[in-house]
């Protein structure tokens, strides 16, 4: 295994990262913080008019481990194995010792890698007192937007969504709700931006879209509020949320508060905006902030009046701007790796690139390209290269995507050695001055073996943009 110290051309990321980026064989954004507007107070709610649909979805498998406490009479506090979520069992909640449960489970109201949702047991059992939950979140990732996040409730029965009274600490990073059963808890954001595409070239665009997940037609408890997507519906990468047509909320000051490019309103209620990258980058992303006034509120104990979000709130989307990038093809979708992006020479005998980044939906997503070079041709330069494992000129790539490595390689049990796939890697250019540009691409059949002797395949497509 190679083992000299890497030269890191875009110094993102520590060398030792990097270097084991690269000899895999196959085994966030946080934006600039600005406070809310002051409120005013709302105005009623309303029932579900005849456009809308209940938000309904299947119960979500499970991701983790469950922790598990009796509590009896006396009440206690039990917290998730992640630290993410705890429960307080206010004494007199149950009158017999009672067996009570958290376990991870999938996101099925808002998918977003950054946060868990929340099986809580038992279920089907009404407690004699409310229990009080409270989740954390991603201060760093939420914070912006933290006035319009909200926990939300999954019915055992209907898999209804039900949107409860939420006490939003911006100081400590929590949610807080009380509860009298057990189901499903996922905390969401209630306003959100989404961008077409959210990753550009030099002079591309894309459309930026606000979008509403509404709480509409009060149920028995009169706290609790259904959840409800307008329709039509806007589904992209696993949301679902109304974009806004209607002048509710009035919606107001498009800019960019970062970066460079420019924005444009494309609708008359100005709920969507195109967003334009200039012709030439000099910056890796820009944050676009829209203002939404007028907007229904979120019922929060915490706040005097007992709701938020009624006056005006600020929501901001980065664009991350393709000085450099990754593009990964797999499974029919493309994916741009935009974070920790390096590309550079290993001591005389490898050179490569490589990189990591969270995509929303996905997950960690790291990747690594690299040759070996031999003892007598030690010089990085632009050519193809065919894949091998362990000899001079052989390539080698390693893809972790879905928490699965996919490599240019396999084990043979019968031959007793390790394969390569067929193909090439083509680094188009290389050099390490700066200013020059690293481009390649490779497509190749990439393995993952699932037990010691037993693999699977699929195509993987693998391209870059380095400017040095």
């Amino acid at each position: 295994m190679l083992s000299p110290t890497f030269a890191i051309l875009r110094n993102r990321m520590p060398a030792a990262i990097l270097f084991t980026l690269l000899l895999i064989t196959g085994s966030c954004k946080k934006n600039p913080k600005e406070d809310n507007g002051p409120g005013e107070k709302p105005g009623p709610f309303t029932e579900i008019p005849a456009d809308m649909k209940l938000l309904v979805t299947p119960k979500a498998a499970p991701t983790g481990n469950a922790a598990t406490v009796v509590i009896g009479p006396a009440g206690a506090t039990l917290a998730s194995l992640d630290g993410n979520i705890a429960i307080e069992v206010p004494a007199g909640a149950v009158a017999a010792a009672t067996t009570f449960s958290i376990r991870p489970v999938e996101n099925t109201l808002q998918k977003r890698a950054e946060k868990t949702s929340y099986e809580l047991l038992p279920h089907s059992v009404k407690f004699n007192k409310p229990v009080k939950i409270t989740m954390n979140y991603d201060m760093d990732v939420f914070d912006d937007n933290a006035d319009a996040l909200q926990v939300a409730s999954r019915d055992e029965t209907t898999g209804q969504w039900i949107a409860l009274p939420t006490a939003l600490d911006k100081d400590e990073g929590t949610l807080t709700v009380e509860k009298s059963s057990f189901s499903l808890f996922e905390f969401f954001e209630k306003f959100m931006l989404f961008a077409d595409d959210d990753a550009l070239d030099a002079g591309e665009s894309t459309q930026i879209r606000v979008g509403y997940l509404a709480s509409a037609k009060r149920v028995t408890d009169p706290d609790e509020l259904l959840l409800a997507p307008l329709v039509p519906n806007f589904e992209n990468n696993g949301y679902n949320y109304y974009i806004v047509s209607k002048k509710n909320p009035v919606i107001e000051n498009w800019q960019i508060i970062e970066g460079p490019g420019t924005i444009v309103v494309t609708n008359n209620v100005k709920s969507t905006a195109k967003y334009t990258a200039p012709a030439t980058l000099t910056d890796d992303y820009a944050i676009v902030q829209v203002t939404l006034t007028e907007i229904p509120p979120i019922i929060d104990p915490k706040v005097p009046g007992g709701v938020r979000n009624g006056g005006k709130m600020y929501l901001r989307e980065q664009i991350s701007l393709l000085r450099a990038w990754i593009k990964v093809g797999i499974n029919g979708q493309e994916y741009y790796v935009k974070g920790e992006i390096v590309g550079g020479t290993a001591g005389s005998k490898t050179f490569g690139i490589g990189g990591s980044s969270v995509i929303d939906g996905v997950g960690e997503v790291l990747v690594s390209a690299a040759v070996v070079l031999g003892e007598g041709n030690p010089t990085a330069k632009a050519g193809s290269y065919p894949f091998g494992i362990g000899f001079p000129g052989g390539a080698i790539v390693s893809v972790n995507i879905f928490e699965q490595d996919w490599g240019s390689g396999y084990h043979d049990c019968d031959a007793h050695t390790m394969k390569p796939s067929s193909g090439k890697i083509n680094y188009d250019t290389w050099g390490t001055a700066p200013g020059t540009v690293l481009e390649g691409s490779t497509t190749f059949t990439a393995y993952r073996m699932i037990s010691e002797c037993d693999k699977t395949s699929k195509s993987i497509s693998i391209s870059w943009h380095i400017p040095l």
